[in-house]
């Protein structure tokens, strides 16, 4: 590598622009232990995937006020290319052995992350990918659509019951990770038929393939924060579907990774959301079970019950998360009611995968 920095840290944006202050904040705040001046062991690279808002010019602004500390770059997408594709992009312009991928709503949750993940990767050469773990800042700011967001998708805020600093998991979600630059090059980077989620997941299991470890620090946190794309009911809605396509395709090209989530060291959270997906398909069954009940006027008991008993098992998977958030009686209902809206959502999003990778199979999916 022609730098004597140690490690890139590529932020993909889009639409960021309430987020960027905090962002830059944060990357001006990361230390080195042994190395006072970040520019001499870090940089970092913003690719902007054609935002419509004025996100490169408050980036710009932001980093003025850091200049002096932060080294980065800038890359503006005269399209918007998909996740995938931006990511690739950035890998390419990146000079470092290691780099880190952080979404614009991530915040390092203290100011040695990037380097405690850079001192991970750099402890074994066989080690791919490393993720740090999510957490809530202040629950008691959340908004409901935040709180409701961590618990529709299972987000992994629920500490492992192993008492263990590195778990061998099976994916990392590219919120926050480091990778190791040649073993990413190795498998021809990210999968790009892929265009908004699920590309980390089989990046992953090609990582895995070749014999490659993936790890989660379990001690090193970030914080979620919502951006653009899913800071609304119906932006979480949309983004619901895009996930049962994405499943869709996972398990299509690959049935090792598609249940990964229920081996290794995998964290109750990725365990739970796997089973959650199933019961979201069983209780859209049973909606349908309910509502031929209505329409050809006969017992509604059987299918209420079909619908009691999906229910248990499903508040079952969810109650650590809601025990985390601290939803109020109130923002507790409204989540019951809006959970046949995203059970329909995930199923409209299966059958639009389905379709697609059968009359369409080399279109990219969203």
């Amino acid at each position: 590598m022609e730098t004597n920095q140690l490690i890139t840290i590529i932020f993909p944006l889009y639409n960021a622009v309430e987020n960027i202050p905090a962002l830059v904040e944060a990357l001006s705040k990361q230390k080195h232990p042994e190395n006072d001046c970040q520019k001499n062991w870090l940089t970092a690279i913003f690719i902007d995937n054609c935002s419509s808002d004025k996100t490169v010019e408050t980036l710009q602004k932001s980093l003025e006020a850091y200049k002096s500390n932060i080294s980065s770059k800038i890359i503006r997408n005269s399209e918007n290319i998909g996740l995938a594709r931006s990511l690739n992009k950035a890998i390419e312009e990146v000079n470092t052995e290691y780099f880190l991928s952080c979404h614009c709503d991530c915040i390092f949750g203290h100011d040695e992350y990037v380097y405690n993940l850079f001192r991970i990767l750099d402890s074994d050469s066989n080690i791919a990918a490393v993720a740090g773990t999510p957490e809530i800042k202040d629950v008691s700011k959340a908004s409901f659509v935040e709180k409701l967001n961590v618990v529709n998708n299972l987000m992994d805020i629920v500490p492992s019951p192993k008492k263990k600093t590195l778990l061998n998991v099976p994916f990392v979600e590219g919120r926050c990770d480091g990778f190791n630059l040649k073993a990413i090059k190795e498998v021809g980077l990210y999968p790009t038929d892929l265009k908004l989620a699920g590309e980390d997941q089989l990046l992953c299991e090609s990582l895995r393939e070749k014999g490659y470890k993936i790890l989660q620090s379990t001690i090193d946190r970030f914080y979620l924060y919502l951006s653009f794309q899913q800071n609304s009911i119906y932006r979480l809605l949309v983004h619901t579907a895009r996930y049962a396509r994405a499943h869709v395709v996972i398990l299509l090209k690959s049935r090792k990774s598609f249940f990964a989530p229920t081996k290794l060291d995998s964290s109750w959270n990725k365990q739970a959301r796997f089973y959650m997906r199933g019961l979201q398909i069983l209780s859209s069954l049973g909606y349908l079970f309910f509502i031929a009940s209505l329409l050809f006027s006969v017992s509604l008991g059987p299918a209420i019950s079909v619908l009691f008993l999906i229910a248990i098992p499903r508040i079952l998977l969810v109650w650590k998360h809601l025990k985390i958030v601290e939803f109020s009686p109130k923002e507790t209902l409204t989540a019951l009611a809006l959970q046949p809206l995203f059970d329909l959502s995930y199923n409209y999003g299966v059958v639009e995968g389905i379709y697609s990778s059968i009359f369409t199979p080399e279109a990219e999916v969203d």
